[in-house]
């Protein structure tokens, strides 16, 4: 991380890159709670979570079968932690180990140190070389595990990169220091890890080999396929699942050509139906099929793949929710709703005289309200946002802001979790709370629950088509972003940066691209996406679908950038035409103008 400076937008200047930077601030170590897993199962848990996405069947293996014998132990009473358990789960992959907060692990082992310069598996640490001789045999003060094996892969790491070598022979040992032939690259002062061992990954090789012969659950599809004499086909089918019996009908969006040479038989089209291959899905098919027509191999092919895909969109519809029943008074309150103009809402760092008279509420981070409210201002227009992360003891310190605020006359204050709203509540029972991103509202069953909310902002990952659903049955107000710098990270343990101070702080990637960090409560940074949303040109369709309210994030951004973005997204509330000020806009983004989740959605 490094220091910035920003334009009269707010936007970061470029970072001159002076000697070696930290590489991999935001690389967390690894979770395990192997250690201490008989006291969680004594908490009222149902189940563990394994975290098995961009890993392979190997990880997957040898954690799931190490945890599963490790609850059966405690189940029984025998359980007590093997480090030959520990070597297995730290050789499937390990950015070193912590056993996280939930283990009350201190903060400091949450993140892999700053100087750590790769970000892929660290093995199991051996030392560091104190020397190597002209033998290319490395001396290696031992700190960490020494119960080495024939056969055993080692890692060398430093600066200039990454070595290995595998053990041919057992390591001497003498006067206190390891005796290890390396490759000639390893240096002294390089750290050297155990990162591979034989006879682990054999035996979750063969784990892996005993599940693959496993029977796999399947979905029988019954289809009768008509072809008619003009080449088209008609096709209806049954799907057979363990817990939904569903039909469905189509005609294809194929026609069959007439025979030139070979005409199409019905078993040669129903083999080729039958080849599924690796889908869940096993097709039987009875196939009408009159003479004089011809279906190539390729087209054949994509009538399965039809089969396949009308089946696929059928057992995904059957565990869609309905939506739900709307009384006359909300269907009325749905409309009431729609015709309304929707009402600008500013997110801000920094609490700051108004410079626009274009109406707008403005919500202002908590910290910097109470650090820079001048209580002569009015506080009709002002709520407060909440810090993404709020533990019980941030809000023991927060309980005092809370009465300065509620005397100054704030009565608004926007929330990221359900535990945040239910202790402002306690404090402040007739206060206006509102529901923010954290709430990840995504559906009308989030709604239905959050109902004595103020309003509600609408999960970003949302697209069009999902806005325009959740709207039409919400009988609270909705909320969306429609610019500025997304956060995509918030974390204790970058640098704390204080309130209002120079310079501005940024992450560079190795694309040179920068991410702005921000402050969000006493301890807490939020790192800013490069990119910014805009959906200023959507905004006519948000007006029609009833949207209440549209967020423009101007935090860490100038007065200049928030009075300016205020006053085009009014323009266009007005009935301007939004391609027409899109270059106005462009002049202020940081980064590119992106329209985020608003053509893919989740």
């Amino acid at each position: 991380m490094a220091p910035s400076s920003v334009d009269r937008w707010g936007r970061l200047s470029p970072i001159d890159k002076k000697g070696k930077a930290d590489t991999y601030l935001l690389s967390t170590c690894d979770l395990c709670i192997y250690p201490v897993l008989d006291t969680f199962s004594a908490y009222p848990i149902t189940s563990i979570k394994i975290e098995g996405r961009m890993r392979g069947p190997k990880y997957v293996a040898t954690v799931a079968s190490i945890y599963r014998h490790a609850l059966d132990e405690i189940a029984n009473g025998t359980f007590t932690p093997s480090e030959d358990d520990e070597i297995a789960l730290r050789l499937a992959y390990s950015r070193n180990f912590t056993m996280g907060y939930g283990a009350n692990a201190p903060p400091a082992s949450i993140m892999q140190p700053v100087h750590i310069n790769h970000p892929g598996n660290s093995g199991v640490y051996i030392g560091t070389i104190k020397n190597i001789d002209s033998r290319h045999i490395a001396y290696i003060e031992p700190v960490g595990y020494t119960n080495l094996m024939h056969g055993d892969g080692l890692s060398i790491f430093s600066d200039h990169g990454r070595c290995g070598t595998t053990l041919t022979t057992l390591p001497k040992i003498q006067n206190g220091l390891l005796e290890i032939p390396v490759p000639k690259e390893a240096r002294s002062g390089d750290s050297i890890s155990l990162t591979h061992r034989p006879e682990i990954t054999s035996t979750y090789e063969s784990l892996i080999a005993e599940h693959q012969t496993k029977p796999r659950q399947v979905n029988h599809i019954e289809a009768l396929i008509t072809i008619n004499a003009s080449g088209s086909i008609d096709v209806t089918a049954t799907l057979v699942t363990p817990h939904h019996t569903l039909s469905f009908s189509y005609q294809s969006e194929y026609t069959l050509p007439r025979a030139q040479k070979y005409e199409l038989k019905g078993e040669d089209l129903e083999k080729q139906i039958q080849k599924t291959k690796n889908t869940p899905f096993v097709i039987a098919s009875t196939i009408i099929c009159p003479p004089g027509l011809f279906a190539p191999i390729k087209m054949q092919n994509e009538i399965r793949r039809e089969i396949i895909t009308h089946a696929t969109e059928k057992l995904h519809h059957a565990y869609e929710r309905s939506p739900p029943h709307l009384s006359e008074r909300e269907i009325k309150i749905n409309s009431h709703c729609s015709r309304e103009k929707p009402q600008i809402i500013v997110l801000q760092s920094e609490y700051t005289r108004e410079e626009t008279e274009t109406p707008h509420m403005r919500y202002i981070s908590w910290h910097a309200f109470r650090a820079h409210h001048d209580p002569d201002h009015d506080t009709e227009s002002v709520g407060l946002l909440l810090p993404i992360m709020t533990s019980d003891s941030d809000l023991a310190l927060m309980e005092k802001d809370l009465a300065l605020f509620t005397s100054w006359g704030i009565t608004k204050y926007l929330v990221h979790t359900l535990g945040q709203a239910e202790w402002i509540r306690s404090q402040a029972p007739y206060v206006q709370i509102s529901g923010y991103l954290g709430l990840n509202v995504t559906n009308h069953k989030s709604i239905s629950m959050l109902e004595e909310y103020s309003f509600l902002t609408l999960a970003a990952e949302l697209s069009a088509k999902q806005i325009q659903k959740i709207s039409r049955y919400s009988t609270v107000p909705l909320a969306v972003v429609v610019q500025g710098t997304m956060v995509i990270g918030v974390t204790k343990n970058l640098q704390s940066i204080p309130w209002n101070t120079a310079p501005a702080f940024a992450l560079l990637d190795e694309k040179n691209r920068l991410f702005h960090v921000l402050p969000d409560g006493v301890y807490n940074t939020i790192i800013c996406n490069t990119d910014e949303l805009t959906l200023i040109d959507h905004v006519p369709e948000l007006v029609r679908w009833g949207i209440q309210y549209l967020i423009i994030d101007a935090r860490g951004r100038s007065s200049a950038y928030t009075k300016n973005m205020i006053s085009l997204y009014t323009e266009v509330l007005h009935g301007a035409d939004p391609a027409l000020l899109k270059s106005s806009l462009q002049q202020m983004v940081a980064g590119r103008c992106t329209s985020a989740a608003w053509n893919r959605g989740l």
